[in-house]
């Protein structure tokens, strides 16, 4: 694919996030593109792409942190245990609170 060797000569790269190019990757790849200004592009109104496309709206990047991942498991934990009703509610959220402040004020 030469998309990106068209406008090289742009030097700041800026092009790669256009919307034509945005487009055409996507076309290439068969993936959705993260511009609301292509919502009418032809492409984007095929019925399998269209409900990916419109989704992106509630879509989240996981957060960064080292320790992310042990405050999502322990998350998952007291949820569990207060669907299980094993601890209330309050109690849970309490519990994960301490756990990911414990660990956010180690690092």
């Amino acid at each position: 694919m030469a998309l990106a060797a068209v406008r090289a000569h742009d030097g700041d790269g800026a092009f790669l996030t256009g919307p034509e190019h945005t487009l055409a990757l996507s076309e290439a790849t068969t993936t959705v593109p993260a511009r609301k200004s292509l919502s009418k592009a032809s492409y984007l109104q095929d019925v399998v792409l269209r409900p990916y496309y419109e989704s992106l709206q509630y879509g989240w990047s996981v957060p960064q942190h080292p320790r992310h991942r042990e405050i999502e498991t322990k998350l998952i934990e007291v949820i569990g245990e207060a669907t299980q009703q094993k601890k209330s509610v309050q109690q849970a959220l309490g519990d994960a609170a301490a756990f990911a402040n414990g660990l956010l004020a180690s690092r």
